[in-house]
């Protein structure tokens, strides 16, 4: 499946405190793996393509699984523009990639979470300072978090 990007779609990520976020609110630098940038993929989720039922189903069994490190839940928000506008330092090259990957139900192959995407360094084979500068980057776009009853409200109204 291909999906064409725009600057103005919005990327969600959902965390958990205390795993991800600090207790004065702040995610934490090392949610961010490096392993995730240079070959799983950071996962997020595209706004308009998420179903929030799914999305909550999906953070309930997460929840389950490390209750005492996933104790509440917040997302991140920001937009595709500011993903491709970030670029390394050494040489202004675009940093990063991000790659539709809807989720399919291994069973049935049905797609269960369509809005699923994955956020991958460009560059696979660089040393580890460029990923922990990479690293630093995505923290910046995840600074601004929400409590997750706050986005479903505003961006879900009745939906819970």
């Amino acid at each position: 499946m291909v999906y064409n990007f725009e600057g103005s779609d919005k990327i969600c990520r959902v965390v958990f405190s205390p795993e991800d976020v600090s207790s004065s609110g702040e995610f934490e630098k090392s949610s961010v793996k490096r392993s995730d940038l240079q070959e799983k993929g950071f996962s997020v989720d595209l706004k308009k393509l998420l179903d929030i039922q799914e999305l909550m189903g999906r953070v309930s069994k997460q929840q389950a699984n490390v209750p005492d490190k996933r104790k509440d839940i917040f997302i991140g928000v920001f937009l595709f523009e500011k993903l491709m506008g970030i670029v390394d330092d050494d040489n202004e090259d675009v940093m990063f990639e991000i790659i539709y990957d809807p989720v399919k139900d291994d069973e049935t192959g049905e797609i269960i979470n369509p809005a699923h995407c994955l956020i991958l360094c460009c560059k696979k084979a660089e040393n580890r300072p460029h990923y922990n500068e990479a690293r630093l980057k995505l923290n910046e776009l995840m600074s601004s978090l929400q409590h997750m009853s706050q986005f479903v409200a505003k961006c879900f109204p009745g939906a819970i």
